[in-house]
């Protein structure tokens, strides 16, 4: 079984193609992003985690599905992934989404954005632990924080509004 999936670096897109090799415990897959191909070994954990094993390394990835989308919160990022073919006006807006979610259930252990703060792309706005593993949620785009929906010590579930910006 192979699947498609596009994810978006501002106005860059790169395209993801998996492929299922075996279906024991861990999973294989193959891996391709553009020339470059991995063999990637994956076993479910709980809560929406897998252990990833890659190139000899090992991740632990918590994975959040919608119907359009998948989040994947891997080493302190999380990456937004659109199935197959995707609007590219939907997906611009989403790359450069003015809305930071919660990309899995977990409980809020910093908050460093205040309303009224100028943030740049990239900038540490929450601080995300699940699964016993902290989760820098970064803004995707400039602007100004108009809304901050959470405090530290707060629980939240998958697909919760955190922060809000203006954008530039």
């Amino acid at each position: 079984m192979k699947r498609r999936f596009t994810y978006r670096a501002g106005a860059t897109a790169f395209e993801i193609q998996l492929e299922r090799l075996s279906s024991g415990t861990p999973a294989t897959f193959r891996a391709q992003l553009g020339d470059e191909q991995q063999t990637v070994e994956a076993t479910v954990l709980d809560h929406g985690s897998l252990r990833l094993s890659v190139g000899g390394r090992t991740h632990v990835a918590h994975v959040h599905r919608t119907p359009t989308s998948i989040s994947v919160a891997l080493d302190g990022r999380v990456y937004q992934l659109a199935h197959g073919e995707i609007d590219e006006t939907a997906a611009a807006g989403h790359a450069g989404s003015p809305e930071i979610r919660a990309p899995m259930p977990g409980k809020i252990l910093a908050v460093r954005a205040q309303v009224g703060d100028q943030v740049e792309a990239g900038d540490d706005l929450v601080v995300l632990e699940a699964m016993k593993m902290e989760n820098r949620l970064r803004a995707e785009i400039g602007g100004r924080v108009a809304a901050v929906e959470v405090g530290e010590g707060d629980r939240v579930e998958a697909g919760d509004l955190l922060v809000r910006l203006d954008p530039d």
